[in-house]
């Protein structure tokens, strides 16, 4: 049995959340609720950095940093089709956008801490950049048709998609009244909607509190 150490509102664990739904692995990974603010013993041991996803495996080393912890999990034997393409420009593409999602995660992320500093004011110069790399991603996104699954399903799930609808739950749940990302975009509005009623997007929604 894998345990996969995880915060409700991290959007780096909500990844691998959603590809243990999505992928069928509940009978193999217990998801296991850890506050990283308060380093726990468990989740240090597992990871040094003391973040989280950490996936812990029996015998073997752990694994951290999601996009490591999403592929490990990807490549269990599952009746699930592969998250991840085996190779080709297929493969770099799903790379690519998880890429920036991912980056869009760590510009709202480092926003919102830095917010949340009582030592010094926050800077306007890092906010102002970190807001418009979030802006300029997310009209790469607009611009991307498979950015997310068309809404009629007729494109398969990929790595990609589970990285970018975490990317914009994010979005909504930290910027909401800062980041207006669906103004202009409402194809990519449209499929964010559908996305978010699959269960594993249900199921990992962050709390709002």
């Amino acid at each position: 049995m894998y345990t996969l150490f995880y915060s409700p509102a991290s959007p780096y664990a909500r990844k691998a959340r959603m590809v243990v739904i999505e992928k069928g692995l509940g009978d193999r990974v217990a998801a296991v609720q850890r506050d990283p603010y308060a380093d726990p013993d468990d989740l240090r041991t597992g990871n040094p950095l003391g973040k989280v996803p950490t996936l812990v495996r029996p015998g073997v080393a752990p694994l951290f940093d999601s996009p490591l912890v999403c592929e490990f999990l990807d490549s269990l034997p599952s009746d699930a089709a592969p998250l991840m393409p085996a190779g080709g420009e297929a493969r770099w593409t799903v790379l690519r956008r998880q890429a920036l999602a991912d980056g869009m995660i760590d510009a709202t992320y480092n926003l919102v801490m830095d917010r949340r500093r009582t030592d010094t004011r926050p800077s306007a110069h890092w906010e102002a950049r970190w807001l418009d790399a979030i802006h300029r991603a997310v009209a790469v996104l607009a611009a991307d048709p498979l950015a997310l699954p068309p809404v009629d399903g007729s494109a398969p799930l990929d790595m990609g998609h589970i990285a970018v609808g975490s990317a914009l739950g994010y979005l909504d749940l930290r910027l909401a009244g800062d980041v207006a990302w669906r103004n202009g975009h409402a194809d990519l509005a449209a499929r964010f909607t559908a996305f978010s009623r699959r269960p594993a997007m249900a199921q990992t929604m962050p709390p709002t509190g």
